[in-house]
């Protein structure tokens, strides 16, 4: 009887911890879904994770978010930038931004530069 009491105490607190996760799980999917639609690319990194759309094949063009895992926040976005974005840091954004085409004209200039979660604000690529 006395193993049976600290067994159940343990099932009942690991039952309670698996439940809140899948509910954060939930809500993120939640609000990624409703600024993005069904179809996004997620990729996560610590206690963020950053959800992108890309409206064809071709284009660069993309509606980007990133959510606060912890919360289910929205962080940063939603954006939509013809740019390619991944994680630079746990914290921090890498954003190549790609010029328009100008009289059928591609240019192969970039604009890089990082954005930090935590501070919530655009940092030149040279620091």
């Amino acid at each position: 009887m006395r193993i049976i009491v600290p067994l159940l105490i343990i099932t009942l607190f690991s039952c309670k911890n698996s439940e809140k996760s899948t509910t954060n799980q939930i809500s993120i999917d939640k609000v990624v879904t409703e600024q993005l639609g069904k179809n996004f690319e997620r990729k996560d990194n610590g206690n963020f994770v950053l959800c992108y759309s890309v409206e064809n094949e071709v284009s660069r063009w993309k509606n980007i978010v990133v959510i606060n895992k912890t919360n289910g926040d929205l962080v940063y976005g939603p954006e939509k930038l013809n740019a390619d974005v991944d994680w630079h840091s746990k914290d921090r954004l890498i954003i190549k931004e790609y010029p328009e085409v100008i009289q059928d004209k591609t240019s192969t200039n970039t604009f890089t530069y990082y954005y930090d979660l935590i501070a919530k604000k655009r940092i030149s690529a040279t620091k």
